[in-house]
């Protein structure tokens, strides 16, 4: 899986319009969040505030050899899309993409 990462994103609409953005980079899930119709558009909306769910998984993310250790976030009822987020210690999407999973 690979995708366009922007650094400190504040919606959903800022990954989804990106065209010819830098590389595309290797993407590894390191955890997996499924949020229900209104909390995930509340978080795509406001992807630049803290979340507790990146919280519980902040220590996982990173960068290795070149590959994005992200934690996938799902709306509800959806497979093949995903935000990818590698939070860098932190616990909002300081580094997002939005993913064909």
């Amino acid at each position: 899986m690979t995708g366009y990462f922007v650094r400190k994103p504040n919606t959903l609409s800022e990954l989804q319009n990106l065209s010819g953005y830098e590389d595309f980079e290797k993407i590894k899930k390191v955890a997996q969040v499924t949020l229900d119709e209104k909390r995930f558009d509340f978080f795509c909306r406001h992807l630049d505030r803290d979340y507790d769910f990146i919280k519980k998984s902040t220590d996982k993310t990173g960068v290795d050899n070149g590959v994005f250790k992200c934690i996938l976030v799902f709306k509800k009822g959806t497979k093949n899309t995903a935000i990818a987020v590698q939070s860098d210690g932190s616990n909002y999407a300081r580094y997002a993409a939005f993913v064909n999973v």
